[in-house]
């Protein structure tokens, strides 16, 4: 299976997208253009020539990178670019991108089986027009499905996080179930700690961004004195005041390998990891993260927790975050049974949702495509099951 793959080689704090370039390589023979990948030379000479140069392909796959960005004749145009310049690490110039987005025409003509790949999207601020322009450019979309991503009237409480959310992705995941294959986060083998439970040297972290039931665990274990690992700290804070001066720490590919080593250091050490999707509840790459490394998985449940593998006091623990200290207790009671679920959430996200799982899965989806029956999928404990018949 021939693939190209039109995507620009951008570095984020997020690992899932660090990771894209091999992911997409595992899916079949690869060819890549795109900012980062190929010269200014052939981008100016156009998709149309490349694609010439290198042949026929059977399948286009698109990130957000290129089909969801931004053109010349968006108001939002110069604004996207802007941040773009402050939050990302790359080694081309914008210039290059902007060549990339004015592919589009070249991109349409293609014949060939259209995929797109979302899952490094913020699926909460999709416009209505560039919904409108994914389901009419594309046979597939790889994000979130109907299990994994809930309308705003069956969600609690967003108000707590002070998110902008628009129901644009829930319209179209509703409307065209049979297009959608269920692509979500991914941990790379390299992420996994096999290391001496017992040796752990932190019992509590609550990592990332804060979101409300982080805040609330943290806050409610300090108060019972309780020690607990946030990460934030003295190299956060730097990186977080240069950023508000205008010094663009993100965009330095060292100071995103030091925030990426330390947030991983911790986890590793700690025995238990409390984590969440924010109100939104999503399934975020947290939820694999930690089970990788070694540590108890103690969580408020993301949309589809059970279908992806997840069962409460076997592989992990449901919280809610202001139980903390009533769980710590009963966790250290009983080290045995805490060690045996930090060993089975491992396992379980050992052999449902790696790097290589994850591309073998999006690869028969691909393949049912272009065989004309892909008619969507879902997940089931911890694994894809693809319809076999068109949703009515």
């Amino acid at each position: 299976m021939r693939i190209l793959v039109l995507d620009a080689n951008v570095t984020y704090l997020s690992p899932t997208r660090n990771n894209m370039p091999i992911f997409l390589s595992l899916l079949g023979d690869i060819v890549f253009f795109g900012p980062g990948y190929v010269s200014r030379e052939a981008l100016k000479s156009g998709l149309d020539l490349f694609i010439e140069r290198h042949k026929s392909f059977d399948v286009v796959i698109c990130t957000e990178w290129f089909s969801t960005s931004l053109v010349k004749n968006d108001l939002e145009y110069k604004k996207s670019l802007k941040f773009i310049k402050k939050s990302f690490y790359f080694d081309f110039d914008l210039e290059d991108l902007i060549l990339f987005w004015n592919q589009t025409d070249a991109f349409l003509k293609i014949e060939a089986y259209k995929v797109l790949m979302m899952i490094n999207y913020d699926y909460q601020i999709l416009p209505e027009s560039r919904a409108q322009d994914i389901v009419k450019q594309f046979d597939m979309i790889c994000g979130l499905n109907k299990q994994l991503w809930k309308p705003t009237n069956e969600l609690k409480d967003l108000y707590l996080e002070g998110f902008n959310v628009n129901d644009n992705w829930s319209s179209l995941i509703s409307s065209h179930p049979q297009k959608i294959f269920p692509l979500v986060n991914f941990v790379a083998t390299s992420e996994f700690y096999f290391g001496v439970y017992d040796k752990k040297s932190v019992n509590w972290s609550v990592l990332g961004a804060r979101y409300y039931d982080r805040i609330l665990a943290r806050d409610g274990l300090l108060k019972s004195n309780i020690k607990v690992q946030t990460g934030w700290g003295l190299l956060v804070l730097v990186v977080k005041v240069l950023s508000k001066f205008g010094f663009k720490p993100y965009t330095r590919s060292f100071i995103l390998s030091l925030l990426n080593y330390r947030f991983f250091r911790i986890m590793r050490r700690s025995k238990f990891n409390f984590t969440c999707g924010s109100k939104l509840k999503l399934p975020i790459r947290k939820y694999f993260e930690i089970p990788a490394s070694g540590s108890l998985l103690v969580c408020s449940p993301c949309n589809g927790f059970n279908e992806l593998g997840f069962v409460d006091g076997v592989n992990c623990i449901i919280s809610n975050p202001e139980d903390l200290t009533e769980l710590n207790q009963k966790l250290m009671k009983s080290p045995e049974k805490t060690k045996t679920m930090a060993r089975l959430g491992q396992k379980m996200v050992l052999t449902n949702h790696t790097i290589e799982v994850r591309a073998s899965q999006t690869r028969n989806a691909i393949n049912l495509g272009i065989k004309g029956k892909f008619y969507g999928a879902k997940w089931s404990k911890g694994s894809i099951i693809f319809n076999s018949a068109p949703i009515e």
